[in-house]
């Protein structure tokens, strides 16, 4: 059985298509475009002018890796990839979205895939 500690480099995603289920989205570099939108950090709601087509795009590719992000820590946790099958230790999905971002504004060649593993592996080191 594979941890999700015992991941090591050799292991990381560098092929992601299978995956992630947006080709436009699935590298780092092009998701940082859906930061554009404005979310209220306290709330997580998601303000968007609904007659500006360039925002209703991007809102559903900001759903779409939120609901990604979602499915990709429940198959974490149903697979044992950490002790307590509890990778989000009570955070919630408003708070993964500024650590993606972070995270792909310092690898922007890196892909979806390994800034999740990241940001689960960044989550599970924390005490519930």
């Amino acid at each position: 059985m594979h941890t999700l500690s015992g991941l090591q480099d050799q292991q990381r995603l560098p092929e992601f298509q299978a995956l992630f289920p947006d080709p436009d989205m699935g590298r780092c570099f092009d998701l940082l475009r859906i930061e554009r939108l404005q979310v209220d950090p306290q709330t997580g709601d998601v303000r968007i002018n609904l007659n500006d087509p360039n925002q209703m795009e991007l809102f559903r590719r900001y759903e779409g890796l939120r609901g990604w992000l979602r499915g990709f820590f429940t198959a974490m946790n149903a697979f044992g990839l950490v002790a307590d099958r509890n990778v989000t230790k009570g955070t919630k999905e408003k708070e993964w979205m500024p650590w993606i971002y972070s995270y792909c504004r310092s690898n922007p060649k890196d892909n979806v895939v390994n800034a999740a593993l990241e940001l689960a592996k960044a989550l599970s080191s924390k005490t519930p």
